[in-house]
């Protein structure tokens, strides 16, 4: 027989100590509290450098960009992936390692 788990209703005291009310404790840091009066990523710094930095902004991509292969790329990119594939008869993640194979033999480098 199956136990059930069953949660206490969130009452009004509850209510006004729920971690979902308060602010992460880091100065400047203006995200929920996750646990230990830290946000989650906060708490995830304590917890494997025990120290804490402020967390870098999120910046969207430039341009239109779609998910290939579980990569993310140009839609062009991938629309010419996604053609390599098919004309092969190989899956897109074979097409997109044989392009970046190419890449390695023909010496191409990324700027350092």
């Amino acid at each position: 027989m199956k136990r059930r788990i069953t949660r206490k209703p969130l009452t009004a005291e509850r209510r006004a100590v729920s971690p979902i009310s308060a602010l992460c404790s880091e100065e400047g840091c203006g995200r929920h509290a996750y646990s230990a009066g830290l946000c989650q990523t906060h708490h995830r710094q304590s917890m494997t450098t025990g120290k804490l930095t402020p967390i870098r902004p999120y910046h969207r991509r430039k341009g239109k960009t779609v998910r290939f292969s579980g990569i993310r790329m140009a839609e062009e990119a991938a629309a010419y992936l996604a053609d390599l594939a098919e004309r092969q008869g190989v899956s897109q993640s074979a097409a997109l390692a044989e392009v970046a194979e190419a890449w390695v033999r023909r010496g191409y480098k990324l700027d350092d």
